[in-house]
């Protein structure tokens, strides 16, 4: 028997010792490449990795041990030793997390002068119009406090602007221009934080939420503000509001020109108009309001049992 003088680890020959053609291989295997010709790296290197990684993997071993080893003597400590030693690591770790969950609070962001809450539109989902409802709520409360500064300075103008008067008695008393100055002065400070926390709020949350109840409370709110918006159209001047019926009173044309005020009638008549335009706007944020509720929950049937369901509780 005799033996050739090839090195059985070199792949570069066939068994016969002759040399192996790789380009005869590339032609049988489709998925030949050149590439695998040469190791990427030698033997040493990829020694040296291995090692590392074993050392690591040791390390986290080792961190991981005393982690656990320390979260059990806490517990222990902390429940007096009457903690079972035999606790594994998830059923040690959920305890601190549930704790630490219960006293986490989000950062007060809102208002920027003096933050005691968090505010954040772009947080609320995007989807069925979620977050555009958001926007226009939002953007309804600024123009909604705008609006108590323009009612009060409408008042102010009424009461103050000397009127054209040729014997025609008024129905209108001095108790009542105090009473209409005194009440439209506080809207102006009472009106923008009740119509934000009372109405614009119950939004927020029913859109970031999604939930049947918030829903409720969103769709209540903003059916109140609707009212109010329209009450404050008619104009009564011992409520403080400047509108219809103020702008009746004032107007010069009545009684052949010989009573009214045009600045009066102005102001009233614009102030019936604004305040009409904000019903109309919160009606349209209502109606998208249901709309997103009808989207997100499919129908209004979790509504009506969540209100049915409300009705039986208070009748037991």
């Amino acid at each position: 028997m005799s033996f050739d003088n090839s090195d059985p680890y070199d792949y570069s020959q066939d068994i016969g010792g002759n040399t192996f053609n790789r380009s005869s291989e590339a032609s049988i295997n489709p998925y030949y490449s050149s590439s695998q010709q040469e190791p990427l790296e030698d033997f040493e290197t990829l020694r040296r990795k291995a090692k590392e990684i074993s050392k690591r993997e040791y390390d986290l071993e080792r961190r991981e041990y005393e982690f656990q080893a320390k979260v059990k003597s806490q517990l222990l400590n902390n429940n007096n030793n009457t903690a079972q030693p035999s606790l594994n690591f998830v059923e040690a770790i959920i305890p601190s997390v549930n704790s630490r969950a219960a006293t986490a609070t989000v950062p007060k962001n809102f208002p920027f002068c003096y933050p005691i809450m968090y505010h954040n539109i772009s947080s609320i989902p995007p989807e069925f119009m979620r977050r555009k409802v958001v926007y226009m709520g939002f953007v309804s409360w600024i123009i909604f406090s705008l609006c108590s500064i323009l009612n009060a300075a409408a008042a102010y103008t009424t009461v103050f602007y000397p009127l054209l008067i040729k014997g025609v008695p008024l129905e209108i008393t001095t108790m009542m221009k105090v009473q209409y100055l005194v009440v439209a002065t506080i809207m102006i400070f009472f009106l923008p934080p009740a119509h934000f926390f009372l109405t614009y709020y119950p939004l927020y949350k029913a859109m970031e939420k999604g939930t049947v109840p918030r829903f409720v409370l969103f769709f209540i709110s903003y059916g109140v503000v609707i009212i109010f918006c329209l009450f404050g159209m008619s104009g009564f001047m011992t409520y403080g509001f400047s509108g219809i019926m103020i702008a009746v009173y004032f107007d010069p044309h009545i009684y052949g020109g010989v009573i009214g005020g045009t600045p009066a009638f102005a102001c009233n008549v614009a102030m019936a108009i604004i305040w009409l335009l904000l019903a109309i706007n919160f009606i349209v944020i209502l109606v998208l309001g249901a709309v997103a509720f009808k989207r997100l929950k499919g129908s209004f049937k979790q509504l009506k049992d969540f209100g049915t369901t409300f009705v039986d509780g208070m009748n037991e």
